[in-house]
């Protein structure tokens, strides 16, 4: 039988130590990019809260305060992305939204339509580059 580590926040990288942790809201309705997104944010010290949509990711993004960043994909069942960017901008929620999408979009459309859309990834993409977008948004 393998050991899984389930904790990875406990173990903060070099660039983290010393730094109060950041938090990132996850939201997709694949599991294995949601595993992706944890895994690649945990390794970087961060607090990851998932969810599997739009609707689940405004009552977290409501229950638990101080997201410091969005990481959403566009195409799920019950909320889209964009339908969630838009409520949290109605709501004048000021967080930022990094969109992740496989969908063939071009990343002004994504502006256009969500304010709070800070950049696009299409899938697949590269975990340090999301990761270099992220902490430029989110600085220490």
């Amino acid at each position: 039988m393998v050991e899984r580590r389930t904790n990875r926040a406990a173990r903060p990288g070099p660039a983290q130590q010393g730094r109060a942790e950041r938090t990132v809201l996850v939201v997709d309705d694949d599991p294995g990019a949601l595993l992706l997104l944890r895994t690649v944010f945990e390794e970087h010290g961060w607090r990851v809260i998932q969810a599997a949509n739009g609707r689940e990711a405004l009552a977290a993004h409501s229950r638990h305060g101080g997201v410091d960043l969005i990481v959403s994909d566009l195409d799920m069942p019950v909320m889209s992305g964009l339908e969630m960017c838009r409520s949290l901008e109605g709501g004048g929620a000021k967080t930022r939204v990094l969109i992740v999408s496989g969908m063939e979009l071009d990343p002004d459309e994504v502006d256009d339509v969500a304010s709070s859309a800070a950049g696009f990834f299409r899938k697949p993409f590269r975990p340090t580059d999301l990761m270099e977008t992220a902490l430029g948004l989110v600085p220490s």
